[in-house]
């Protein structure tokens, strides 16, 4: 496996005024995106049960408080049912990605590029952090688990 991780900011901040400018055809898939970084970043790993656009919306509230909580956001301590379920229910889908998203919306596109690189560097930290803990030398760690990033 060979990850290579692009900054989750650079995503996000590329068009975020667009939401404000979002027609009804693009809400599902805008609503998605939000509903993914709402699971990911729920307090203590509580997916909240209201992933409606409307919900959304409130989650988001302030834009430049919302945007400053994503660029503090402690991507280190992400609980992993968060991850899972981003995963499961979001970045499976084949139009989770930051070029179909684009289509929609440039802001919801970096929203998504956001919300897929945390979630990749969420991997890579469990590797580093796992590595870390077996007092094996990092080429050891690979050969053991077949694990190999990009650098």
């Amino acid at each position: 496996m060979c990850i290579r991780l692009v900054d989750p900011v650079e995503h996000l901040q590329q068009g975020w005024c667009s939401f404000r400018t979002l027609g009804t055809q693009r809400l599902v898939c805008c609503s998605q995106v939000v509903a993914a970084c709402m699971t990911l970043t729920a307090p203590g790993g509580k997916t909240p049960k209201d992933l409606s656009w409307n919900a959304g919306k409130k989650y988001m509230g302030n834009v430049d408080a919302f945007l400053k909580s994503l660029l503090n956001f402690d991507k280190d301590n992400i609980p992993v049912n968060c991850v899972d379920a981003v995963e499961k229910e979001y970045i499976s889908s084949p139009n989770f990605t930051t070029d179909y998203i684009k289509s929609k919306s440039s802001a919801a596109a970096g929203l998504c590029g956001w919300v897929v690189n945390i979630c990749k560097y969420f991997h890579i930290y469990q590797v580093r952090h796992g590595w870390q803990h077996t007092g094996a030398s990092w080429v050891q760690y690979q050969d053991q688990s077949g694990v190999k990033l990009a650098t």
